[in-house]
């Protein structure tokens, strides 16, 4: 089986409401374009592709680059499959590894999320289903199942239940609205939505 990376997806009213932190990747599906976060820029950076995909985006394969200017990142495919980021002034990193989320598997059903962990979920399968968070750190989930805020979790919900404390000062966090991303930050014994 090939291991694919298929970043968060999101719309971009939602995309341009938001910040990206440093290095995170949204898949816009309006524009069909690829941004990538700085931690300052509201709704991230376009990626400057090449080609014309009819399905997807290109990255070029390259060896590492030069350090960006300041202020920009850099994201960029090498030959060995993966993807990598650097910043102005900062060496080369991938994503998706140790030092950023882990992309799991597609969830369909009930699971509980370990810290670090980056989950699609496809709620149009079999229905709706719970994600229970992990018992410290962070976690992110995306639904892979919508193309817009009336599909996937908008017709069949995803519901974030605490292992212990609160999400957002409540007992469970409904995702209703379909083609989001959602990131979970544990502060304290509170879940806050990021």
């Amino acid at each position: 089986m090939t291991n694919k990376f298929i970043p968060p997806q999101t719309t971009t009213s939602t995309r341009t409401s938001a910040t990206p932190l440093d290095g995170e990747l949204l898949y816009d599906t309006d524009e069909k374009d690829l941004y990538v976060g700085d931690g300052t820029t509201t709704g991230g950076k376009k990626v400057q592709t090449e080609g014309s995909p009819t399905n997807g985006t290109i990255l070029k394969h390259v060896t590492t680059p030069s350090a960006p200017a300041a202020g920009n990142t850099i994201v960029y495919g090498k030959s060995d499959g993966k993807i990598y980021k650097r910043a102005a002034g900062g060496s080369e990193e991938e994503i998706g590894s140790s030092n950023g989320f882990t992309l799991t598997a597609t969830k369909t059903s009930n699971y509980t999320a370990n810290n670090k962990e980056e989950i699609p979920c496809n709620t149009i399968t079999t229905g709706a289903f719970t994600i229970t968070t992990p018992t410290s750190g962070e976690f992110a989930v995306f639904d892979i199942g919508g193309t817009t805020p009336t599909t996937g979790f908008g017709v069949n919900n995803l519901t974030i239940t605490p292992a212990s404390g609160t999400i957002m000062g409540t007992i469970s966090y409904v995702l209703d609205v379909g083609a989001v991303r959602r990131r979970f930050i544990l502060v304290g014994t509170d879940w806050r939505v990021a």
